[in-house]
């Protein structure tokens, strides 16, 4: 480690403890976003090389991460790493085999780029036929599992964002399972939270320790058993301590033969007895007791973002308020009792998961809404209210029952009003760059497509250099911008997708614009996590939601977010009930006509988790 270029944290040092005391040398490292997780897995690859001699890694990633851990590894750890494609891979593997297991290499390759075709997936594990023909794919990896040679093709594979095999049944599983068999130590590394599922988490402890792991039965009655210790930890994560939780837990593990047995138990009923609650020594005390209780421990490193003190920027949150005109609301509506129409006619979640899509069009951008349905992307204005009430339904209605909403040709003239003119939100916007925040670089975060391009072209209008990356921006060409924007003379602004800026680093900017607010608060959490990062150099960041007053939006915002902000300090153990939460909610609100106080009354009753 001492030839890392770096500064690292103290909690840097914990995963790699804990590789060197695995009992198979494999690791799930579940850090939460922007704590260093390449960081760690490089470190502990340096400690894995300096100890074993190892000569031989591979880092498997989705594509558009290759060149951010070849640069890391190059110019942080001095390491000589190259992306390889198939053809790259495969010819080292000939090389390994005519040089011997004196032959080195640092290579990085993708999951697309590596996993076998689906239909060949039972030939991995059997014996080829000489006359068969197989792609070069599952001769290789097939090649892999029968290595016949007396040292492994590989001292190590990493996996980053290691959820992309989290389904058994698909090739990228496959895929894994092979490389893991055919290496001396895994890591699998993904911030996205190991609690989602029981299922998605036992497939990745598979990778780890097979036998230990072996079946979904055996690792639901592990969970339970482990379940006292999780929620100790979560009881002393809070601020304050949450009192109720943690002599409930502490009684759930005194019942539970597999903690009750362990010396450590003892150890920590006593510092719990004489824990005072303001003071933090006791606390990491008792933390790091409860980590070493985790019947997991052995197999999973999860740092939260409340554990870390190092250098942690302040955030300051900021809400602007949008008030719409009269026009703007009444197409708002117009769109969400369509959409609550469609909605209360097939309540299953996946039809309204598809339905929603309107509403979220609605609540992210309304000029680009209004234009859409002008152009007919939706059908004729009418196909839009037969499709949501029902054709029979329609030719049955006067006037007065649209009394609650526009009729079509109220609809019709809504559309003639000139939205972007008389933008609302965009007006916050141009006031928060000029007079609030005017000389700072700013990301500006949209999950809908059409919003970026429509953003783009008004702040170049408004003469502020603006530059954009999303899903479908090349990575080469993805770098390129970020590169632009981080030099202080490019652009000032960066519009973004949450998948065009998956992987990317943006610590240098401290200031961040959610110009449309994701119904599930964890996905803002990850917006900010590009910014609130290892590295970043600010001691306070912005982070700037907008609201419109009087909307669905706006009351859910004021309900789970604020949930979310409550209960941040024990963030590992809400993240999957906030998911879930969303989507019950989000059932409950389209698919009834509900006014205000209704649908406050059910987001009330969502807190009760």
């Amino acid at each position: 480690m001492e030839a890392a270029q770096i500064d690292f944290y103290p909690y840097q040092f914990k995963p790699v403890l804990k590789f060197i005391n695995s009992p198979t040398e494999r690791l799930i490292i579940a850090d939460e976003v922007g704590l260093g997780k390449t960081i760690e897995s490089a470190l502990i690859w340096m400690e894995f090389q300096a100890r074993q001699q190892a000569k031989r890694l591979l880092v498997v990633c989705p594509k558009t991460l290759a060149e951010k851990w070849c640069d890391e590894l190059r110019t942080k750890f001095l390491l000589d790493a190259r992306i390889v494609d198939f053809s790259g891979l495969e010819r080292e593997v000939r090389y390994l085999k005519t040089e011997g297991p004196e032959h080195s290499f640092v290579l990085i390759a993708s999951y697309t780029g590596l996993r076998p075709p689906k239909r060949e997936l039972r030939f991995l594990r059997e014996q080829l036929d000489p006359k068969g023909k197989y792609s070069a794919k599952t001769m290789l990896l097939n090649e892999l599992l029968n290595w016949p040679l007396n040292f492994t093709p590989f001292d190590m594979v990493i996996f980053d964002e290691a959820h992309y095999m989290r389904n058994s049944a698909t090739t990228t599983f496959h895929l894994g399972k092979t490389l893991a068999e055919s290496a001396s130590s895994v890591l699998l590394v993904s911030a996205t939270p190991v609690n989602n599922s029981n299922t998605d988490l036992h497939t990745l402890l598979r990778l780890t320790d097979e036998s230990f792991f072996g079946s979904q039965g055996t690792f639901e009655v592990l969970l339970e058993a482990n379940r006292p210790t999780v929620q100790a930890a979560n009881a002393l994560a809070r601020h304050p301590i949450d009192v109720a939780l943690l002599g409930e837990a502490l009684e759930g593990m005194r019942k539970n033969e597999f903690i009750r047995k362990s010396p450590l138990f003892d150890q920590f009923e006593g510092e719990i007895a004489k824990l005072r609650f303001n003071d933090k020594a006791q606390i990491a005390k008792c933390q790091d007791l409860t980590e070493k209780l985790n019947l997991l421990g052995n197999y999973i490193n999860r740092t939260r973002r409340v554990q870390v003190k190092e250098n942690r920027p302040k955030r300051d949150p900021m809400v602007l308020t949008v008030n719409y005109s009269k026009e703007e609301m009444s197409l708002y509506q117009t769109i969400l009792w369509i959409v609550r129409a469609k909605c209360s006619r097939d309540r299953r979640p996946f039809h309204i998961f598809q339905v929603m899509g309107l509403q979220l069009r609605a609540a992210s951008c309304l000029p680009v809404l209004a234009k859409e349905i002008r152009d007919g992307r939706f059908g004729e204005i009418e196909d839009l209210i037969h499709e949501a009430v029902g054709e029979a339904v329609c030719t049955h209605l006067d006037g007065d029952d649209f009394s609650t909403v526009q009729d079509f040709s109220t609809l019709g003239e809504l559309l003639h009003y000139d939205y972007e003119e008389n933008d609302s939100k965009y007006r916050e916007l141009q006031r928060l760059l000029a007079k609030v925040i005017p000389d700072e670089k700013v990301v500006i975060f949209a999950y809908y497509r059409p919003t970026l391009s429509y953003l783009l072209r008004r702040l170049a209008q408004d003469s502020i250099a603006v530059t954009m990356i999303h899903g479908d921006t090349p990575v080469e060409r993805r770098l390129e911008e970020i590169e632009r924007f981080r030099d202080p003379r490019g652009p000032r602004v960066l519009l973004s997708s949450e998948v065009g800026s998956e992987g990317i680093d943006l610590q240098f900017c401290r200031v961040m614009v959610n110009y449309d607010l994701p119904w599930n608060p964890m996905r803002v959490e990850q917006r900010i996590g590009r910014i609130d990062r290892v590295g970043q150099q600010a001691k306070r960041l912005s982070i700037v939601n907008f609201k419109v007053r009087g909307t669905i939006e706006e009351r859910l915002y004021d309900r789970l977010h604020s949930k979310l902000e409550r209960f941040a300090n024990s963030l590992g153990d809400l993240e999957a009930v906030i998911g879930n939460e969303v989507q019950k909610l989000t059932v409950e609100l389209l698919s009834k006509d509900l006014s205000p106080e209704e649908e406050q009354r059910i987001m009330e009753q969502s807190e009760r988790v």
